[in-house]
């Protein structure tokens, strides 16, 4: 008899164990994400896949398109300042889609450079 309780998938092994595996897999979630709306998912901008602006709703839906990620939930203060992705804010005063947003303009800094180029990115209004 074999026991396979707890034994993950393959997929689960691979996600866990192999960072292009997890980049690519959270790709195509990100990119289902964005193929959801209009019909499941509001829109921003004119759907242009180049503004990374227009990419808001599919982000905050990665994480899950709830009110615990709307932000104007009274768990977050407004008005808040930008996450700098620094480890100086803390990351629960934050909607999960304000913590990309955030990154991507402000990457966080290992031995003096910054891991990627600061993407200018403004939050809808």
């Amino acid at each position: 008899m074999q026991n396979t309780t707890n034994v993950p998938t393959l997929d689960q092994a691979m996600i866990g164990g192999h960072y292009a595996f997890n980049i690519a897999r959270g790709a195509r979630i990100l990119a289902e994400k964005w193929n959801a709306a209009p019909t499941y998912r509001p829109i921003v901008g004119n759907r242009d896949r180049t503004i990374v602006e227009n990419w808001y709703y599919a982000v905050w839906s990665y994480n899950g398109f709830s009110f615990k990620n709307h932000p104007q939930n009274p768990g977050f203060s407004l008005p808040r300042p930008v996450y700098r992705c620094d480890g100086t804010q803390p990351r629960s005063n934050y909607p999960y889609q304000e913590l990309i947003f955030g990154c991507m303009a402000n990457p966080p800094v290992v031995g003096g450079a910054a891991l990627w180029s600061p993407l200018a990115v403004t939050l809808p209004n």
